[in-house]
């Protein structure tokens, strides 16, 4: 998985303490490693991956992909972490792979409501709203990201189901979601999360938000 892949080398490049759980370290407040991945996943990382990419598991020859990463506030710090993951990487799980450019863009906080949303992949809580709140709280409080949401309305999904995804090891902990996915009638929110998905698993494919215009 591309994401684990970077967390690890970022990882090996700042961690004074590899052989310590990153709780334990007295160094914590000093990593890198630390910073952009959230406490070690302890609250969302500052570094995300539009969720498509965990899906798209084959590139054939001559294929160019898209990789889209989402920098949260400070975290805009950690690009050039990601440049030169791609520069010192000539194969990617044993595909030739060479880096044409980057392109950076602004993430759109324009307010939607929206009808017709699917979560298709877990998400914490049934209350969508709850889920969206306190990860813009926690990219503000973390992260510096002053990213305004105001919503009017307390809505849930309907009829959820239980859902989990692939997990994956990094820094000595297993990442496993496990969470609810449904329907929403309608939905506020900043449109970015129809981009970076939504909820505390985002950043490695959870909360991927589909409109009916999508479907």
């Amino acid at each position: 998985m591309l994401y684990r892949d970077i967390m690890n080398y970022i990882r090996k490049l700042s961690c004074f303490n590899a052989d310590k759980k990153c709780r334990d370290c007295p160094e914590s407040g000093f990593c890198k490693y630390h910073q952009v991945s959230g406490g070690n996943f302890d609250w969302s990382p500052s570094l995300l991956i539009r969720s498509s990419v965990f899906y798209h598991q084959v590139a054939g020859p001559g294929e160019v992909m898209d990789f889209n990463f989402f920098f949260i506030g400070s975290g805009i710090s950690f690009l050039p972490f990601i440049e030169l993951f791609f520069q010192s990487h000539s194969h990617l799980h044993g595909i030739p792979m060479i880096l044409k450019g980057f392109e950076r863009t602004s993430m759109d906080e324009t307010p939607l409501s929206a009808k017709g949303i699917r979560i298709l992949t877990p998400v914490e809580s049934a209350d969508i709203s709850s889920v969206l709140q306190e990860m813009v709280t926690c990219w503000n409080d973390k992260y510096q990201a002053d990213i305004g949401l105001s919503l009017t309305a307390r809505n849930r999904l309907e009829n959820p189901v239980r859902v989990s995804m692939p997990g994956f090891r990094t820094g000595g902990r297993e990442i496993r979601p496990k969470g609810y996915a449904g329907q929403v009638k309608e939905l506020e929110l900043p449109a970015f999360a129809l981009e970076t998905g939504i909820g505390k698993w985002n950043f490695m494919g959870g909360g991927r938000l589909e409109t009916e215009s999508d479907s």
